[in-house]
């Protein structure tokens, strides 16, 4: 009885040791310890994260040129300073809306390569047609 006691006490010991070598092995791969980024459809986010603040006046983005390789995960802080604007990248199924004041966070991956306009999807004023960008994907 204390043989199969002490081989029960020494597999937990065992077992204990090959997990927390397991944890460390994880650490190291992922040093900041953080869970895997997901987007909001719940994609796996690969690539190096690619923060941006932006502005939205009348009637301009600014910057009105964001370059990203494939497969980064943008992150959009987008303010309105003056009135009520939009944000759309239809490639991406983007359409966000802006209200002064407050910043808006839009997140995606950019999986595709290529060149693509973004612009302002809310009615603002005169000059309106005019308030577009451009995402450059390499």
């Amino acid at each position: 009885m204390r043989r199969i006691l002490a081989l029960l006490v020494s597999l937990v010991f065992l077992v204990a040791a090959c997990s927390s070598t397991t944890e460390v092995q994880n650490q190291a791969t992922n040093p900041a310890n953080e869970m895997p980024q997901h987007n909001m459809e719940g994609q796996q986010m690969t690539g190096e994260l690619k923060t941006f603040k932006m502005t939205a006046k009348k009637w301009e983005f600014s910057p009105s040129v964001i370059t990203v390789s494939q497969d980064d995960h943008i992150r959009l802080e987008i303010t309105s300073i003056d009135v009520n604007h939009g944000f759309s990248i239809e490639d991406f199924g983007i359409d966000a809306k802006l209200q002064p004041g407050k910043t808006e966070v839009v997140e995606f991956i950019a999986d595709k390569k290529g060149t693509f306009e973004f612009y302002c999807s809310v009615y603002c004023g005169e000059g309106h047609k005019e308030m577009e960008g451009t995402l450059i994907v390499n």
